[in-house]
């Protein structure tokens, strides 16, 4: 048998260990957003992009970006309940398998695309997020055929509404095409025509939602205008409240106990808890409710999502919260500093939950465990090939900028924020693909086939 056609069958048997865990999984996979998202996308079908439609009023959503509701109404239409939803998000993630292989293969040859579909099998996370209700599916397609596209024909229009497609999903992708840029020009030394228009392309699929909050808001904004200060302050106190369950800002949001919160006194955490409620009546001093958002409150409170309060108000308490994280991160840079390299770790590996530990079910157990320590040893060990492979070879990755950039891009921008592993779920496959290649001396030596030649790397990046 080729290798060709062993990585074809180790393709196959990725799809089917997918495909397994997927029917495992998708039965116990609730997330709590899961209402929210729903609620938009009735919203959006209704002709208000509001959760609160059943109010009688349209009250204009604030606090997410309408690409991931608009997909659940279109899904919708194949059929109600999450478990469309569900085979639709598997069918995109084992499009997406395809796709990356398929870019791999074409620039590296059939022997390192077979580590990629070996590394793909043995990671759960593909399979768990097919079944969430969450962006993290839809996200990962997009990548995928993003990546396809760059690595061959880079088509500016394609490339750019792509990017613009993925903003609306997830807003943090908006710098993007602008980063990869940067990182062109700065290896050409000259402006790239392509990866310019690839900018300009990209705003065009985001401006309807900027002027949609200049109608309803006030405000021309591309991404919510919530912004991303609430995320950064939980970011900032994480791993001070191990376990502790805030009702401010999310109104019920559970901070995450992270492997070495034992170490954390008791009286240290009650402690860090005063500490962080008398940060938050500093930030409600700084922005006071009107008698419309106390209004909105009460009439809200009783439902299982986040409450749309006025623009006024939002913003008002957006910049009081950015201002918090700022004096936070002044008056200890040093802590913070350390939880944000802790963070860049924890991007990529789930933590496993407490009560899941707790349980006297082995199954149980091994189903928090064993995800961390796969996922540790996978992107923790990938790391340092990458880092091995890029200093004995400088040329080694030279023909999958658009991979690198991306996974690189995306990593990045999460680390300021809170930690929370599915953030990175969407390049996982560039992720693994550039393991793969760093891991590819150890299945053996490069053959000039597989090396990519300089004429496709002049082409692609």
């Amino acid at each position: 048998m080729t290798i060709a056609a062993r990585a074809r069958v180790c393709l196959g048997l990725a799809t089917g260990a997918l495909f397994a865990q997927f029917l495992y999984l998708r039965g116990g996979v609730v997330f709590n957003d899961e209402t929210s998202y729903f609620a938009l996308a009735r919203g959006l079908q209704e002709g208000c992009y509001s959760q609160w439609n059943e109010l009688g009023a349209c009250y204009p959503d604030t606090f997410r970006s309408p690409g991931y509701p608009l997909f659940l109404a279109l899904v919708g239409g194949l059929g109600p309940g999450r478990e469309t939803v569900q085979w639709v998000q598997l069918f995109l993630i084992l499009v997406s398998v395809a796709l990356v292989f398929a870019a791999l293969e074409a620039h590296r040859g059939p022997r390192v695309a077979f580590v990629l579909a070996a590394l793909v099998g043995l990671s759960p996370q593909f399979a768990y997020f097919a079944a969430a209700v969450a962006p993290e599916a839809l996200m990962a397609f997009l990548v995928a055929v993003w990546v396809y596209e760059a690595s061959g024909r880079n088509r500016p229009v394609v490339c750019g509404l792509l990017c613009g497609v993925m903003a609306l999903v997830r807003p943090t992708f908006l710098l993007f095409p602008l980063f990869h840029l940067v990182l062109i020009a700065a290896r050409r030394r000259a402006l790239p025509k392509n990866e310019v228009l690839t900018v300009v392309f990209a705003l065009l699929p985001v401006l309807p939602y900027g002027l949609w909050n200049q109608r309803h808001h006030d405000v021309f904004s591309l991404t919510p205008i919530e912004g991303g200060g609430p995320n950064a302050h939980d970011g900032l106190w994480q791993l001070r409240l191990p376990g502790y369950t805030s009702m401010r800002y999310w109104g019920g949001s559970e901070m995450g106990v992270e492997p070495f919160a034992f170490l954390m006194s008791p009286q240290t955490r009650a402690t860090n808890i005063a500490l962080y409620e008398q940060e938050w009546n500093q930030i409600d001093r700084e922005a006071p409710m009107s008698f419309e958002d106390r209004r909105r409150q009460r009439i809200m409170a009783d439902k299982p999502l986040f409450p749309t309060y006025t623009t006024d108000y939002v913003r008002r308490r957006a910049r009081a919260v950015e201002r918090s994280v700022l004096r936070g991160i002044w008056n200890d840079p040093l802590t913070y500093a350390a939880s944000r390299v802790y963070a860049a770790f924890r991007l990529w590996v789930p933590a496993p939950v407490q009560r899941d530990l707790d349980d006297p079910s082995v199954m149980r157990r091994l189903r928090a465990t064993v995800p961390t320590l796969l996922l540790g040893l996978m992107f923790g060990g990938g790391a340092l090939l990458i880092l091995r492979r890029q200093h004995a070879h400088p040329a080694a990755f030279q023909d999958l900028l658009p991979l690198a950039s991306l996974t690189l891009y995306w990593w990045l921008i999460h680390i300021p924020f809170s930690i929370q592993a599915r953030y990175t779920l969407p390049v996982h496959l560039p992720a693994l693909a550039l393991i793969a290649v760093a891991g590819l001396p150890f299945v053996g030596a490069d053959s000039p086939g597989e090396a990519g030649s300089p004429e496709r790397s002049r082409r692609t990046t």
